[in-house]
């Protein structure tokens, strides 16, 4: 199999905001270009099929549990030459040899699910330095549910919609389109 793109995403990462631009960047670049494949849209309608019609609440959640039983998180170790991993959504979800991922390539993944169900997303960093709010250790998704509204959505931890995680004191958002 020949792919036009590299599988995985390799990015040089610069200290503070430059950095976590960066990274928050390539995160949106890939979730949109993998609204092209076909193979999302479908994954998407095939997992929320049980779901009642316009139950746009029961949807996020389906997604979000799909992603918890089918891949598991793991931490990537830290580099020396600072290099982030950030993996496609396409080759997370139909390619990757192994069903795990860190909190970028899982976010990822499941912002391309939630856009190519119809809703708006962003990425949310946390970090737990109240003097360097730019700076981030997890990301995970916001979506924006019709009637509830933006609700967190995070693949790395096994819990519902509306969790983030306790020890992160300082958020930013990033919308993704």
């Amino acid at each position: 199999m020949t792919h036009d793109r590299p599988r995985v995403r390799l990015s040089g990462i610069p200290d503070g905001y430059a950095g976590t631009k960066a990274i928050l960047d390539d995160m949106r670049r890939l979730a949109v270009e993998a609204l092209s494949d076909e193979r999302v849209h479908q994954l998407a309608r095939q997992i929320t099929f049980p779901c009642p019609a316009r139950d746009f609440r029961c949807e996020a959640a389906t997604l979000l549990r799909w992603l918890h039983r089918t891949f598991r998180y793991t931490r990537l170790p830290w580099h020396p030459s600072g290099l982030q991993r950030v993996q496609a959504p396409a080759y997370t979800l139909f390619e990757a040899p192994t069903r795990t991922g860190e909190c970028a390539s899982l976010s990822t993944a499941l912002a391309a699910l939630l856009m190519a169900s119809g809703f708006a997303c962003a990425f949310r960093t946390g970090g737990t330095d109240p003097r360097d709010h730019r700076f981030f250790e997890h990301v995970w998704v916001l979506c924006e549910v019709p009637d509830v509204g933006w609700i967190a959505a995070d693949p790395s931890y096994e819990h519902g919609l509306g969790w983030e995680h306790p020890a992160t004191c300082v958020r930013q958002d990033w919308v993704i389109q």
